[in-house]
């Protein structure tokens, strides 16, 4: 912020102050004067008294930034200098460490690194919590804080203290920060050409599609995929949206509208926001085949969007176990003078069925609950983990032709929640049997 806009503002600021004591305007702004009026109070003891000199940008923006912070851990203040990066998030391009984080009891946690950045290679896994950060602790900063620490330039450092929930160890990782690329669609294993291979069961005519996040690219990329699927063509198909931390609403709107021709696939309302259904259309949906989508407690977002519409629109049997529950609306005001802008929660989502998928604090309902609940154990969370990262890295040429590692062999791998999806779908693509529907019986199993 200039020192020239800076001025202005506190100068209009005391001049209202000033205002607010005329006879005729006291009591209709009494009420907020007995709110507001300490900031000036504060900002006179502060330089009245503090050990350093302190600038006025700097009170004000931290004024700025505590009194949005103390709404909600996803509103935030954004400065001019981080908005570029902020935009570059959606975008699918970011510097960084390469991790999605929240705040949970004043715990910054993990819900998800990123696949094949610095994070995900040094083996940080969701649910782990960062407990320091340069030698900060973390309790004492907001989540944009510790997001806006973790970020810098590609090449620099950053060491962060994390303690593993499945592990229950700590340990001190140095990271080196990069230019982390959010590729979203990813099949089973890799093909030998270095591509996806997006048929689990080539024989029965199954295929396979783990979405890992919600960027402005992800619907062409499952688009293209789903093109290619049908050419083959596919009987069934498993999307898996374990542990994706969601992302733009809109393109979780287009991927759950590939798969549902009609009726809503969610709605948001709010306080002030106009209330706004978005409904399904029948262009470019796939065919009917029959669906399962996995889901686990690190499905957030945009992905319990996708897994609530599917499910009540009755076009896929969910499994694995009920999801994050992070369902608020953030929309991003920009200020004028070219300030920065305020990233507010301004409303809530809404499943078809009027379910709202938010976790509130003393809620029983909240995110979506599968219809097959099988929960993994710790071990099976890291060793999924672990099988992911080996798929994920690339074992393709150099452009020079020169391979860069022999491609281990695909781990042996026993995911009790996907070998569940394709007994379903073998069933009911069992020739023996009626064409069965795409939902299943609740049942539940450990």
């Amino acid at each position: 912020m200039s020192h020239r806009n800076l001025v202005w503002i506190l100068a209009v600021f005391l001049f209202v102050l000033l205002l607010w004591h005329a006879p005729d305007t006291v009591m209709r702004h009494r009420s907020f004067y007995n709110v507001f009026a300490p900031l000036a109070d504060i900002r006179a003891q502060i330089h009245k008294n503090y050990v350093e000199d302190v600038q006025d940008e700097q009170l004000l923006e931290g004024a700025v930034q505590g009194m949005v912070q103390g709404l909600d851990p996803f509103s935030r203040y954004i400065p001019p200098d981080e908005l570029e990066t902020f935009n570059q998030q959606t975008s699918g391009m970011v510097p960084g460490i390469g991790i999605f984080l929240t705040v949970e009891n004043g715990i910054l946690k993990v819900i998800s690194p990123v696949e094949n950045s610095p994070a995900y290679k040094a083996g940080i896994l969701p649910g782990d919590r960062i407990m320091g950060i340069d030698g900060e602790p973390t309790k004492t900063m907001s989540l944009f804080d510790a997001a806006a620490r973790l970020r810098g330039q590609p090449g620099t450092t950053v060491v962060i203290e994390v303690e593993h929930e499945l592990t229950e160890t700590t340990e001190r990782l140095t990271l080196q920060r990069a230019e982390v690329r959010i590729h979203s669609v990813k099949g089973y294993v890799r093909s030998p050409d270095g591509g996806w291979d997006y048929r689990i069961d080539p024989d029965q005519g199954i295929g396979y599609v783990r979405v890992t996040s919600f960027t402005e690219e992800t619907p062409h990329e499952l688009a293209d995929v789903l093109v290619k699927l049908r050419s083959e063509p596919i009987k069934a198909l498993i999307i898996d949206l374990r542990f994706n931390p969601g992302g733009l609403l809109q393109s979780a709107v287009d991927i759950a509208n590939y798969f549902i021709d009609e009726g809503p696939i969610v709605s948001t309302k709010g306080k002030w926001a106009k209330p706004m259904v978005l409904n399904a259309s029948s262009e470019n949906t796939f065919p009917p085949v029959p669906m399962v989508v996995l889901v686990n407690q690190y499905s957030a977002s945009a992905a319990e969007i996708v897994a609530g519409a599917l499910k009540d629109h009755h076009r896929a049997t969910l499994i694995g176990v009920r999801t994050f529950g992070k369902g608020s609306v953030q929309s991003v005001f920009p200020l004028d003078g070219g300030q920065g802008a305020l990233k507010l929660t301004t409303a809530y989502y809404y499943l078809p069925s009027g379910r709202n998928i938010h976790r509130r604090a003393n809620s029983d309902e909240w995110g979506v609950d599968p219809a097959i609940e099988i929960r993994l154990t710790g071990p099976e969370l890291i060793e999924l983990q672990q099988a992911r990262a080996q798929a994920d890295v690339l074992y393709t040429g150099e452009p020079n032709g020169e391979e860069t590692a022999e491609r281990p062999p695909v781990p042996v791998l026993i995911d009790r929640q996907l070998q569940r999806a394709l007994e379903l779908l073998r069933a009911q693509l069992a020739p023996a049997t009626t064409p069965a529907a795409t939902t299943a019986p609740a049942e539940k199993a450990s």
